[in-house]
């Protein structure tokens, strides 16, 4: 989600597969059938989000709760109130004071209040930012037993939601609760719990991953290709959703432990300035898809495109462009303005 300083031990890896999740779920949202099961890559970012709060774990125990927090609030929370904010433009003004402070204060993803708001992608931030504060906190209290903790919550929370088989599949939001807690908010703490369970058995696996080396090269492929087929499965089943889960977790694991030949000249191809930069449209297409494709629907009276595999390209096109300047050009100097009252 958050862009970070990049290390020699940074997986560029990642950045391809956030990169396609992110156009997946621009495209899932512009026509549901394209990819059926596109949603399962909210997951996939929920995963990828706890990773990184795990391998944070040493600086989260050294830096005060406040100023996490803080962190938090100065980098993600600016992205819930630009969002927000072009939510009341696209509505033309028709979001109520009281709706607008409710929003600011998380009531909709708490289950405190309904959601009615168009651009779907702000309920992921607001998620995020509740749940991986939750998760530093775990870090702050239990420390070195964080993991047994999370290991505890995400299972329970897991089988929970896997039993819950009226529902077709997990792509919910506030349809149902689960122990009194919005279905987003659990996908959230599940997600992120797995992400850091993930990161914790990728730590353990490094001292055998030499003879790892020829057989993950194999998994990732077989994994890469049993997602895609579920991906694009009609009708969408619980099954499918909860395999997925799995073969997500695996990919990620084994993609972590960075053990093959192909992982090292992959890495070494996409580091350059043209990759980077184009991968570097993950976080603007995923975050602001939703906000350009109702704009465009709003206001569009040229182009009619049905099932045009181009139409979809000059959408995801359209996507990256303005994502990346509503990021360049609001998010940035909103930050800096930010950092500049901090100092």
């Amino acid at each position: 989600m958050i862009d970070t300083k990049k290390s020699n031990s940074y997986l560029y890896t990642f950045d391809l597969l956030k990169f396609i999740a992110a156009i997946i779920v621009a495209l899932l949202h512009y026509n549901w059938e394209i990819v059926p099961q596109g949603y399962l890559c909210v997951e996939f970012f929920f995963i990828i989000n706890g990773m990184m709060i795990a391998k944070g774990y040493k600086k989260l125990l050294n830096t005060s709760c406040i100023d996490i927090i803080k962190s938090k609030l100065s980098n993600i929370y600016l992205y819930y109130i630009i969002i927000l904010l072009l939510t009341i433009i696209y509505q033309e003004g028709k979001v109520s004071i009281l709706d607008i402070f409710k929003y600011l204060f998380f009531y909709q993803y708490l289950g405190l209040a309904e959601n009615n708001l168009p651009f779907w992608q702000i309920w992921y931030i607001a998620i995020y930012l509740i749940v991986s504060i939750f998760y530093v906190l775990i870090i702050k209290i239990f420390q070195s037993k964080y993991v047994y903790i999370t290991i505890i919550i995400s299972i329970t929370l897991l089988i929970n939601m896997y039993n819950l088989t009226e529902y077709h599949s997990i792509n919910m939001t506030y349809e149902i609760t689960l122990f009194g807690l919005p279905f987003g908010m659990v996908r959230g703490i599940v997600g992120i719990g797995v992400g850091i369970i993930v990161q914790n058995i990728a730590d353990k696996c490094r001292i055998i991953r030499k003879p790892l080396k020829n057989f993950s090269i194999l998994v990732e492929l077989i994994l890469c290709i049993l997602l895609f087929s579920i991906f694009i499965k009609k009708p969408v089943t619980t099954e499918g959703d909860f395999i997925s889960y799995v073969l997500i977790s695996i990919l990620l694991l084994s993609l972590s432990l960075k053990s093959n030949f192909i992982s090292f000249k992959l890495d070494a191809f996409l580091s350059n300035n043209v990759c980077s930069f184009i991968l570097s449209l993950s976080l603007p297409i995923y975050i602001f898809h939703t906000v350009v494709i109702r704009f465009f629907d709003k206001y569009n009276t040229i182009l009619s495109g049905g099932d045009n595999p181009l139409y979809y390209i000059i959408i995801v096109l359209l996507v990256s462009i303005v994502g990346k300047l509503i990021h360049d050009y609001i998010v940035l100097v909103f930050k800096k303005i930010n950092n500049k009252l901090m100092i």
